[in-house]
Parts: structure tokens; sequence; C-alpha cells
């Protein structure tokens, strides 16, 4: 099932590109974000200050498949192409980034990730 998106970034997503927020008219949408009971954050603030990541407590935790296709839940994967094929490594590093970037508990993680997969493929 491979649809030849080997190493390449699948159309209309992001992976490890330049952001916008750093440039130009960009900086005054991203300081619009809404913050934990306030309107907006604080102008000046980053992304990264306000993003919450969710953390496995063990790796040994990270029980997810590792080969053949996966379909993740819409809540991690709204593209409408959310099936990937673990067996490729491009269709696999992109969905290891895409549950890192959108997992929003430790059990998404353990759910979607294996951890031998991960420290295979992690740089």
């Amino acid at each position: 099932m491979d649809r030849g998106r080997g190493h390449r970034n699948r159309p209309g997503r992001t992976i490890g590109g330049q952001g916008g927020a750093a440039h130009g008219g960009e900086q005054q949408r991203c300081a619009r974000f809404a913050v934990r009971g306030t309107r907006y954050a604080v102008r000046g603030t980053r992304y990264a200050d306000q993003r919450h990541y969710a953390v496995p407590r063990r790796l040994v935790d990270l029980h997810g498949p590792d080969s053949g296709l996966a379909t993740l839940d819409p809540s991690l994967d709204w593209s409408g192409d959310s099936t990937y094929n673990l067996d490729d490594p491009g269709d696999l590093q992109v969905m290891y980034q895409t549950v890192l970037n959108q997992a929003a508990t430790a059990d998404d993680l353990a759910r979607w990730l294996n951890a031998d997969t991960l420290r295979r493929v992690l740089p």
C-alpha cells in the first residue's frame, strides 16, 4: 500500500519546517492564542512555553504497533488519510511524528508508539 510517500512530507502537512511564528506579520497572530483562563497569550511569549506535551512515565509503557497498517484516531490525525503502512520507513516516520505532536495523553502515546521502534527511528 505504498503511495509513494517515502520520506517526503504528505501534501498539506508541515513537518520540521521553518514555522511562520518568527516571521513578519505571523508574530502578531501567534501572540493572540488563547491560554488557560486568559483571553490571549502575553505578547512575546513563545508557543513552546504554552504547549503542553504528553510524556509517558516509562518507555516500556509504549506498546503500540510496530508493523502492518495503523489507522490513527481522528483526534490525532484529521487529514482524511490517517492510515499508515508501518512497514514503509517514510510512513512510519510520519506517523510517529504525528503522534508525538498531537498526543494529548500518555495513553495516546502508549497506544500508538512502540518503545523499540521509537528508539530505532529517533535520531
